[in-house]
């Protein structure tokens, strides 16, 4: 798909990942393509009409020529900076320049802008065939507009039915805490050099200005990107819970890799030792609740609704919280409240029916979440 906003992208960085360098460190050549395509005033923001056809020559003196169906072209490069001209008959010339790094995917694609042809004719045949000839010709040379289809055969868009088609995703890295408007990457600080995973196959490395684009199938695309950073720090102290929770959670999750190797559970140490509830009906700070087949009435391998079980989980957590502010506890010395104890679901539905099974049991609670 054609995406002149990646969303995702804007959030924060998902992943990290490296590409390899040959043994022994030796330099490995990189991949300089992009397309060729009509320059609307949009820039890369706007790269539908495609010039197949155009003339694409580097600084280095190699030469191609932009793919028939998207305009397409590429470059084995050893690393270094080189000048992309590209050009074709009824656009003006135009140029970019990139830089090759090693073994990486770069993108350095060019518009063109439509050549009006003003100033070629000043005006010095202003009237010598008034209108002799009204439409001996009315189209009989369908081409004479060599830029009017410039996107080739729009049956091999994303999503159509050709089987051969391929589409071009692109976007920008930025630094999500630049931005004032999630929704809106373009206020954001740019990341060059970060590298984006693409299908986790193809790894493409953004431009000066955070810019990445990638040749995928069609159909839906997953991105991730990273930028390396050289000091990697987390947090080595928890100041917010007791020991007792802090050392059972750690000792359940301690060193699992969440989804990625690089997003792993690791040591941390508490700032409050000991246990600061005190005297609830089950002091445990790590306790988990099980449900049977039998309390719904069923039995052997049948799967229990999850509509009743969102239901009777509500009921038991409400049941839960209210046996625990009546218990008399307290917590650091004092007797625990209400807004002391919060809880956390997975989905706003979750949330929902807890909240209506505590106001039904009488313990006040505040939820704002589908409102």
């Amino acid at each position: 798909r054609n995406l002149s906003n990646l969303k995702s992208m804007s959030s924060s960085y998902v992943a990290i990942r490296r590409h390899s360098l040959q043994d022994g460190g030796a330099a490995t050549n990189g991949v300089l393509q992009g397309v060729v395509f009509q320059d609307v005033g949009q820039g890369t923001s706007d790269m539908s009409r495609r010039l197949p056809g155009a003339s694409v020559t580097l600084s280095n003196g190699a030469q191609t020529t932009a793919g028939a169906d998207f305009g397409d072209w590429s470059f084995d490069l050893a690393p270094g900076t080189y000048t992309v001209t590209a050009s074709l008959t009824g656009y003006k010339t135009n140029s970019r320049t990139c830089t090759v790094t090693d073994g990486s995917e770069i993108w350095c694609s060019v518009g063109l802008f439509l050549d009006d042809g003003s100033g070629d004719d000043p005006g010095d045949d202003p009237g010598d065939d008034p209108g002799d000839d009204p439409g001996d010709d009315p189209g009989g040379d369908p081409g004479d507009d060599p830029g009017g289809d410039p996107g080739g055969d729009p049956g091999t868009i994303p999503g159509s039915d050709n089987p051969d088609a391929t589409a071009l995703v692109f976007g920008w890295v930025v630094e999500s805490t630049s931005l004032t408007d999630l929704e809106d990457v373009t206020e954001g600080i740019p990341v060059e050099g970060a590298m984006v995973n693409v299908d986790g196959q193809l790894m493409v490395t953004t431009d000066s200005e955070g810019y990445f684009e990638a040749m995928v199938e069609p159909g839906t695309t997953d991105l991730h990107a990273a930028k390396t950073a050289g000091d990697r720090l987390t947090l080595g102290k928890n100041y917010r819970s007791d020991a007792a929770l802090v050392e059972r959670l750690q000792r359940v999750l301690r060193g699992a890799e969440l989804g990625d190797p690089d997003i792993k559970v690791l040591e941390v140490t508490p700032h409050h030792h000991g246990h600061r509830l005190a005297g609830a009906p089950y002091n445990d700070p790590v306790r988990l609740r099980v449900v049977s087949r039998e309390t719904f009435r069923l039995s052997g391998t049948r799967t229990i609704k999850m509509d009743a079980l969102r239901s009777h989980i509500a009921r038991d957590l409400a049941a839960d919280i209210s046996g625990l502010l009546g218990s008399g506890a307290t917590f650091d010395g004092e007797r625990l409240q209400a807004h002391q104890i919060a809880v956390i679901t997975e989905s706003h539905l979750d949330a929902r029916a807890c909240f209506d099974a505590l106001v039904e049991a009488g313990v006040p609670a505040v939820y704002t979440g589908d409102t």
